[in-house]
């Protein structure tokens, strides 16, 4: 399945159901005064898209109700709608996370290390001008 870039400006999310479907505003009903006439009002629904074998759904989206609607969804700890990153991990298999946290771990500590150096340098760049600033009054 070749992967189809998504518009500027939308987002992508993933769902654990190739056909998953979120009511954002149910139908309503409702009574025209006067005639009685039962009138439908539509609601608004999310509908993700199988992606293939995985059976998981996708969905692009620019709308900005549905993306906050979505992005509410995943704060909240819901475990059937990802973001791209949720999805990476979901997908991606716990040694290869584990090992990606440990590069990454050593990597923030070797950039730790090289601003430990840096300080120590300027600090002892710093004393070395209070010295001489020092010597210059003494004589």
């Amino acid at each position: 399945m070749q992967a189809v870039a998504a518009p500027v400006g939308a987002r992508t999310f993933y769902a654990t159901s190739g056909r998953l479907t979120i009511s954002m505003k149910p139908a309503n009903k409702h009574v025209e005064t006067g005639t009685g006439k039962v009138i439908t009002i539509a609601g608004k629904y999310i509908e993700f898209t199988p992606m293939g074998a995985s059976n998981h759904g996708r969905l692009v989206t620019e709308d900005e109700d549905v993306i906050a609607h979505l992005e509410k969804r995943i704060a909240s700890g819901a475990n059937d709608v990802f973001d791209e990153d949720g999805y990476s991990k979901l997908i991606t298999p716990t040694d290869v996370q584990a090992k990606n946290a440990r590069l990454a771990l050593n990597e923030a500590q070797a950039a730790l290390a090289e601003k430990d150096r840096v300080i120590e340098t300027k600090n002892r760049l710093i004393e070395q001008l209070q010295r001489d600033k020092e010597t210059k009054e003494k004589k």
